[in-house]
């Protein structure tokens, strides 16, 4: 398939759904946010979800500009972004859990915005650790249990034993793509906690894969990659949407 045919703003990520083509992440995030029944379960959930998801990439804007610059751009600007500008942006999301009192953005489930915002809490976590830098996630405690409680969600667990999980937040032009697999793993296991399985948090009707879905298909990395899919163009492959 031609992409730009069916699509002139084709480019990863991207998502066929049968005729339908979607192009660009917050529109390919929206398209599955509502397909997979995670925009919120009534007017207000949606309007929280909604407003999370504006601030998430706020947050997710000022990194492509770190990621993205020249190198000595980067070398005089990567830890300014790491040490105050994430402190701002995460500042504001604690508050507004604390505010709320759930344990999501939006409610006691997950919905799209948590999944968005995982991905760049598990990025700059990451990112700071390859930068000698002190965990952005440390003083955020409403935060921190959020990154949490999403990284162990049963239905989530296929997705991150999976290479998928694996492969680079960013494309190879990026100053920061991932460090190695075993680097992570062992990043990821000194911050979690024991705590109990979600259980009945799913919302939708496609309880059994929602989790894992939006894992695969949803978190969105840099326009021109997209973590769970290949990032060079040529190498393009289809995921299919789950079964209505």
């Amino acid at each position: 398939m031609d992409l730009v045919e069916h699509n002139p703003f084709a480019a990863l990520p991207y998502i066929i759904d049968g005729d339908t083509v979607v192009a660009t992440a917050p529109a390919s995030s929206g398209y599955l946010a509502h397909k997979l029944c995670l925009e919120g379960s009534d007017e207000a959930a949606r309007s929280r979800n909604q407003q999370a998801l504006a601030v998430v990439y706020e947050l997710r804007a000022d990194a492509l500009r770190v990621l993205y610059a020249p190198a000595e751009v980067y070398e005089m600007g990567h830890r300014g972004h790491l040490e105050r500008t994430v402190r701002m942006h995460y500042s504001k999301l604690n508050c507004w859990l604390e505010m709320h009192g759930t344990k999501y953005l939006t409610a006691d489930s997950p919905a799209s915005a948590d999944f968005e915002l995982w991905e760049m809490l598990d990025m700059h976590e990451l990112w700071a650790n390859d930068s000698g830098v002190k965990r952005p996630l440390a003083p955020f405690q409403h935060l921190t249990k959020l990154y949490e409680r999403v990284r162990l969600l049963p239905a989530l667990q296929p997705y991150f034993l999976s290479p998928a999980f694996h492969l680079p937040f960013n494309n190879k032009m990026a100053r920061f793509r991932q460090t190695d697999s075993s680097k992570h793993d062992a990043l990821c296991a000194r911050k979690a906690r024991t705590l109990l399985p979600e259980k009945g948090a799913e919302s939708c009707a496609q309880k059994e894969n929602v989790y894992g879905t939006i894992n695969c298909l949803y978190m969105v990395s840099p326009p021109s990659a997209w973590r769970g899919k290949p990032s060079h163009p040529d190498e393009r492959s289809d995921f299919p949407l789950p079964p209505p």
